[in-house]
């Protein structure tokens, strides 16, 4: 058997939007100011813990598209 030109090891965390969508509100941000990139930046710090580091990590939305 040959061996493969990589090997993937995937760790997925999942966060919900809607439920940051009030975390935030409810911190006084502006509806019309969430927008992807705010959620992205707001989560960062999630993702380097979550993942033991950011450098790497694909966002995808529930569908599998990149983000």
């Amino acid at each position: 058997m040959p061996l493969p030109e990589r090997i993937n090891a995937i760790k997925t965390v999942t966060y919900d939007v809607p439920s940051l969508i009030i975390d935030l509100t409810d911190m006084g941000v502006p509806s019309e100011d969430i927008t992807l990139e705010y959620i992205l930046g707001y989560i960062e710090d999630w993702v380097d813990e979550d993942l033991g580091g950011s450098y790497g990590a694909i966002y995808q939305d529930e569908n599998g598209n990149e983000l």
